[in-house]
């Protein structure tokens, strides 16, 4: 009777020791992946330039702000326009970024809102006679 018991206990044991590392060596969740690919978009979408500004926080703390200079599949480039040093950052290594890029258009209409603006103000006060 023990001698089942125990060969029992030891199948299951066994059993267990050859499904745990299956699962403890599963792939990145697909939450991970949907990330990743929406920081990939917001890069492309951002461009490249000195018009391109991002400050990004990286994983382990660190802060890297500037413009990007190049994008690629795996990683983007940013250069700190105040020392001019270029970092190259991987997209897993990205915690939070910000960036932000106005198109011509947005420059167009908040530059036509200033000159109307200050077309008011001086027709405003135009002295009367």
């Amino acid at each position: 009777m023990w001698k089942s018991a125990l060969s029992c206990a030891l199948s299951i044991i066994l059993a267990n020791l050859i499904y745990l590392p299956t699962v403890a060596a599963k792939p990145p969740s697909d939450k991970e992946a949907r990330q990743m690919e929406k920081l990939r978009a917001g890069i492309r979408k951002l461009g490249t330039g000195p018009d391109a500004r991002i400050k990004i926080k990286l994983k382990d703390k660190t802060e890297i702000a500037g413009y990007i200079s190049e994008a690629g599949e795996d990683s983007f480039v940013v250069v700190n326009t105040a020392t001019g040093k270029s970092n190259i950052v991987d997209y897993p290594q990205v915690a939070q970024a910000k960036g932000n890029n106005l198109s011509s258009k947005a420059k167009l209409a908040i530059t036509l809102v200033a000159v109307g603006v200050i077309g008011i103000l001086i027709l405003v006060s135009a002295p009367k006679s």
